[in-house]
């Protein structure tokens, strides 16, 4: 169970901050501090946002929309329902991410079409341990994803557009289209941290996700692919990951159900932004192993002291 982190992630710019209040206590060591830089220096690195150029009309079934040309992100609108071991603190989240608009940085990018003459979206599922519940307003518990699987998905679909059921344990989609898989994904390990807090109002939760990306070359390609979809990935053609940075609900799209051993959290339109970066190259990420591992170091010493 995870009730507090020393080290969290916290957003895209800024990829890990370091909590006010330690929970391991005592001063930090020089080689605490050099783990942590490391671990600072090589998240920094990771964050540099990509450019991409998708063109809907290449997909294998096209999608009636112009091309996206020399976008880095896109924001979308969460429709989830997590459902909460009320004794031990996993979870699991089923959910749809409906793309709403693209983006170069702060810019808005032109994408002809999107939720009027096609749809994009990404299906996923996920499961975790947090903390207990907060019920005191204004405090807060954290979690971490254990896994997460997604999907990105295209759709014939606009005018009607998609709509989104959530009850507890379940989203329905109601899709008029034609789908078409192009990407999937998975949790990069160490990332995807959560945060749950006890509004005045009800309850707000974030979340920050890394995760890898990759796009349907052939039929049958991680179980889910179902055809290649090369002519609607312009550039860059591979070598991405995405990270869900900045995800927020505020408490008047979240319902909370409590119940004696499983309470569920409900999300009817929460907000977030998704952003594309390079692929870390395997020395990046053998320094960055490096740095956890002298974190991890620092708080068995901490401890132990």
């Amino acid at each position: 169970m995870v009730k507090a982190t020393p080290l969290f992630w916290y957003s895209m710019e800024d990829r890990y901050v370091i909590n006010k209040k330690p929970t391991l206590g005592g001063k930090l060591t020089l080689g605490g501090a050099a783990a942590i830089a490391l671990a600072l220096s090589v998240g920094a690195a990771q964050a540099a946002p990509l450019n991409f150029t998708w063109n809907p009309a290449g997909a294998s079934t096209p999608l009636n929309g112009g091309t996206i040309v020399n976008a880095n992100n896109y924001n979308i609108a969460d429709f989830s329902s997590i459902s909460i071991d009320s004794n031990t603190g996993a979870f699991t989240e089923v959910g749809t991410l409906n793309v709403l608009n693209f983006l170069n940085g702060g810019s808005t990018v032109a994408s002809t079409g999107l939720g009027t003459t096609y749809s994009l979206f990404l299906r996923f599922t996920g499961a975790g341990t947090q903390g207990p519940i907060p019920t005191v307003t204004g405090t807060s518990t954290n979690g971490a994803f254990s896994s997460l699987a997604y999907q990105l998905v295209g759709t014939t679909a606009g005018s009607p557009p998609l709509s989104f059921a959530v009850s507890n344990g379940a989203v329905v989609t109601t899709d008029p289209g034609t789908e078409v898989v192009l990407g999937y994904g998975n949790l990069i390990p160490g990332t995807g941290f959560v945060t749950l807090t006890k509004t005045a109002g009800g309850y707000s939760p974030t979340a920050n996700v890394d995760l890898t990306f990759n796009q349907c070359l052939t039929s049958g390609q991680g179980g889910v692919c179902t055809a290649n979809q090369s002519g609607f990935f312009v550039a860059p053609s591979s070598g991405l990951t995405m990270q869900i940075g900045n995800f927020s609900a505020t408490e008047s799209v979240t319902t909370l159900t409590p119940g004696q051993n499983t309470s569920y959290l409900n999300l009817n339109g929460g907000s977030g932004n998704l952003t594309f970066a390079a692929v870390p190259e395997p020395a990046s990420m053998a320094v960055f192993g490096m740095g956890l591992m002298g974190l991890a170091g620092f708080a068995r010493r901490r401890l132990r002291g």
